[in-house]
């Protein structure tokens, strides 16, 4: 069975289509798996500061060795102007993980 130039060609555009669709859902996946691996790994580091700075037998040295190589930043952010000690306005932190 032999197929014409023309044939052939839309043939090759369908199957080009098809696998630029699949090529298109594979990275969409791939990224998506990629998130949920941060998001569990963010967790796991997370528990284990929390787990080390409630731990009274820890050593402060301990500790901040493991803050530093665990937290890139910390951001404190007052939600008024009035930055004096007395204020009891409300804040914010932003902690930055290197995870």
């Amino acid at each position: 069975m032999t197929c014409s130039n023309k044939v052939f060609i839309q043939r090759k555009q369908k199957l080009d289509e098809k696998r630029q669709s699949l090529q298109t859902a594979l990275e969409n996946i791939q990224k998506s798996a990629t998130t949920k691996i941060n998001r569990e790994e963010k967790i796991l580091a997370i528990s284990e500061i929390v787990e080390l700075l409630q731990n009274p037998d820890a050593e402060p040295y301990e500790k901040n060795k493991f803050l530093k190589n665990t937290v890139k930043e910390i951001r404190y952010t007052r939600h008024t102007d009035n930055h004096t000690k007395w204020d009891k306005s409300s804040f914010s932190l932003e902690i930055f993980l290197n995870v």
